[in-house]
């Protein structure tokens, strides 16, 4: 902890740099600075704006005579990876083999096979297995490879306290090239295939790209300012004028203390504060949660009115205000008095 806060000077002048190069993707046209880029436009842009050298990697499914396989471009930092369905107390061999095809640059590319958490850096995971595999061979040719790993670390958890899933990652740290794989197994000591989706048919299924630590190309770290890259001004005015009418929404009956409306109102308050230094919705089950809440303090039904004065007409009546007709007496009413002295009459 010590050391992450001696760095704060330097991490805060990293951001700085890296959101001035962000704004810098909108130089283009007045359009994407109305429009943006459009969702999921920010690591295409940003990747094409860089020096090829200082990228982190690549990966692309491509097609050759209908078949898919998979290209992935050297760098220090990209992995591509799947969970898999493998027994926590495995141990043993495992068969990795597949075919694969290069530039000619690169003599070795890696993976390794771990029990990691949804946030979990690769480099403090302690039950990880890493492999490589030497490539030889000619240039630019499919030739097939296979390699045992052995997995000599447990990889079972602390139980549903501490749930994890297993992961498969391969990388390519060479920067500048090019490795093609395709048809990809991992297999046990009774054959099975713990890959889906090996040989890429399916495209990108059950396949999913990891970054521990060089993550800023994939986001601009700042909410306010990836709402504007992606979706422009007309998307970042919406986005703000639908929190401030849902902060008006719940303003009345917070003041009134409708524990509702406040916690909605800290929540809210807390995200956008935190989006000054993170971009939050480039995480799915946080951006939900986050709009329900909008959605529902902002409909009209969505809080209790606890707070609004009840006036007029559509004020209900207390019990003071009931006026309770009066019994008739005899005092008041001469002709009660006489039916009450003739008595009842046939």
């Amino acid at each position: 902890m010590q050391e992450r806060f001696s760095t704060a000077g330097k991490d805060i002048q990293r951001r700085e740099d890296h959101w001035h190069r962000s704004l810098a993707l909108l130089e283009g046209s007045w359009q994407d600075w109305l429009l943006g880029l459009g969702l999921g436009g920010f690591p295409r842009a940003y990747v094409l704006s860089t020096d090829p050298g200082s990228r982190v990697g690549t990966y692309l499914y491509r097609q050759e005579a209908g078949n898919t396989f998979l290209r992935l471009g050297g760098g220090n930092d990209l992995n591509l990876g799947q969970r898999i369905e493998i027994s926590p107390h495995k141990r043993g061999p495992l068969r990795f083999s597949g075919i694969l095809r290069t530039d000619g640059k690169i003599r070795k590319f890696g993976g390794s096979i771990c029990r990691r958490r949804l946030l979990e850096q690769q480099a403090y995971n302690r039950t990880c297995t890493y492999f490589s595999v030497r490539i030889e061979g000619q240039a630019q040719t499919w030739q097939s490879f296979s390699r045992e790993i052995e997995i000599k670390k447990d990889l079972k958890d602390d139980g549903w306290t501490d749930p994890r899933v297993t992961l498969f990652r391969l990388s390519n740290g060479t920067q500048g090239t090019l490795l093609d794989l395709d048809n990809l197994a991992l297999r046990g000591t009774m054959g099975l295939n713990y890959l889906h989706n090996g040989d890429f048919s399916a495209g990108g299924d059950r396949w999913f790209s990891y970054n521990d630590f060089e993550h800023l190309p994939w986001h601009a770290k700042n909410l306010y300012l990836a709402i504007l890259i992606d979706q422009g001004l007309l998307g970042l005015t919406g986005f703000l004028a639908l929190n401030a009418l849902a902060v008006r929404r719940a303003w009345q009956p917070a003041r009134t203390g409708d524990p509702l409306a406040i916690g909605s109102i800290a929540m809210m308050a807390g995200w956008l504060t935190l989006g000054a230094v993170a971009t939050l919705v480039d995480v799915p089950r946080n951006t939900f949660l986050y709009f329900l809440v909008l959605l529902a303090v902002g409909s009209a039904s969505g809080l209790p009115r606890t707070g609004r004065k009840q006036t007029g007409a559509a004020r209900h009546p207390t019990r003071q205000d009931r006026v309770m007709p009066e019994a008739p007496t005899a005092s008041r009413n001469p002709e009660y008095r006489a039916s009450r002295l003739q008595g009842p009459t046939d």
